[in-house]
Order: structure tokens, then C-alpha cells, then sequence
């Protein structure tokens, strides 16, 4: 017989994951409860404002934006500026 059909092997593999699964439940259950005080407090705090990100958008050097490659910051800026006055454009109308 090999050694992991042998029954105190079956035996002691069974006895180690019993043990893991009881080990991961009792986790699970503590994150979970976390989780729900979290939650509470969250409603007890209020919503939180996020801040936005303030660098913009991301462009890639030799990308075209609007008519504009991008090769360095001064081309970066107008491309930026570009897209910037579009949105605003774009905030008025709605």
C-alpha cells in the first residue's frame, strides 16, 4: 500500500484540513464583521467626498490628440488645454 492510501496518512490529512477549514470560517467570519462595522460606521460618519484626480489625462508621447502630436510639455499643454475647452464646451451645452 503507498504511504497516502495509508489510513493514519487519510487520518492526519483529514484531521489537518478539518482544521484549515475551521481556521478559514472563523476568518471569513471576523472580515464579515469587520466589513458590517465598517459599513455602520460609514453610515453613522455620512458619505465621504473623494478627492478627484487632479493630474488629468493621461497622454502618451507621440500620440496625436485633436490634430496635436504630443513630443514634449509644451505640446502635452496644448493638447490639454485643447481637451479642457472641450469639456467645457461640452458642460455648457448639458
Amino acid at each position: 500500500m503507498s504511504k497516502k492510501n495509508k489510513l493514519s496518512t487519510r487520518r492526519s490529512q483529514h484531521a489537518f484540513n478539518a482544521e484549515r477549514e475551521k481556521k478559514l470560517a472563523e476568518e471569513r467570519k471576523e472580515k464579515a464583521e469587520k466589513r458590517k462595522e465598517k459599513q455602520e460606521r460609514k453610515k453613522r460618519t455620512g458619505v465621504v467626498v473623494r478627492r478627484k484626480n487632479k493630474r488629468g489625462i493621461k497622454l502618451k508621447k507621440n500620440a496625436v490628440v485633436q490634430g496635436v502630436k504630443i513630443k514634449n510639455a509644451a505640446s502635452k499643454a496644448k493638447a490639454r488645454k485643447l481637451l479642457m475647452a472641450e469639456a467645457a464646451l461640452k458642460m455648457q451645452v448639458d
